[in-house]
């Protein structure tokens, strides 16, 4: 599974709005591989969902084909109401895929999270916040 995450730790404590959760956004591709990372993947993380702290799950079913992942549909999303589903389906056309040369149906399973802030951003524990 390819796990990408916003920004690395050392980033969280130079930039504002640090202190916010960071968000993560791994993807899998059943029974494929993606050819290279998505870029930048947290930037389908529903805003909604990121102001309200909420995680997700989706699942794709996919038409895969020379490389790109099309009429993608929701299989199952987890909350159904924070928008995941269409974030991932945004996500799913920035994804690269190793193919065969016949077009085939594959799932895509999205995992959205919000890690904790950094431990300099706990109350009580830096003097950067006061």
């Amino acid at each position: 599974m390819l796990a990408l995450s916003a920004a690395p730790p050392a980033a969280l404590a130079a930039k504002p709005g640090a202190c916010a959760p960071r968000a993560t956004v791994a993807v899998q591709v059943a029974p494929l591989e993606l050819s290279d990372p998505p870029e930048k993947p947290e930037r389908f993380y529903p805003q909604a969902a990121r102001r309200d702290g909420a995680s997700g799950h989706v699942v794709l079913e996919c038409n895969a084909t020379e490389g790109a992942l099309t009429l993608c549909a929701v299989d199952e999303e987890t909350p159904a109401d924070e928008g995941f589903g269409a974030s991932a389906l945004k996500l799913a056309k920035s994804l690269v895929v190793r193919t065969a040369a016949v077009a085939q149906i594959v799932k895509v399973d999205v995992q959205f999270d919000l890690e904790p802030p950094a431990a300099a951003c706990q109350p009580g524990e830096s003097s950067a916040m006061r």
